[in-house]
């Protein structure tokens, strides 16, 4: 099986820099069968191959965090409801943020 070398630049946004974007360029090993599947999709969708990379990198991201949310969800709803009588949720959100810069 051959493998081509698939060059991406893809736009990164990123809240470190307000909201700038900036260019990261990367080199993928794809194998030559699905890069020939890609690039006739891309054609037939009138989109370039970077495009669907990224856009399907983004949907598998999104993916990932939507399920450690739900994991994250459950874990909560799964606790005793006596547990969030002791709890008053003011008094942890100051503690926790006490540590923030402003």
């Amino acid at each position: 099986m051959g493998f081509s070398r698939v060059f991406c630049s893809i736009w990164l946004e990123s809240p470190i820099f307000l909201g700038l974007r900036f260019l990261m360029k990367t080199t993928l090993d794809l194998s030559d069968s699905l890069v020939k599947r890609a690039k006739a999709v891309a054609l037939k969708r009138r989109t370039t191959l970077r495009a669907m990379v990224e856009r399907g990198l983004q949907r598998e991201l999104e993916a990932v965090e939507k399920a450690n949310l739900e994991q994250v969800l459950t874990g909560l709803r799964d606790l005793s409801p006596g547990l969030w009588k002791s709890i008053e949720a003011d008094a942890y959100v100051r503690e926790e943020r006490s540590g923030w810069r402003e």
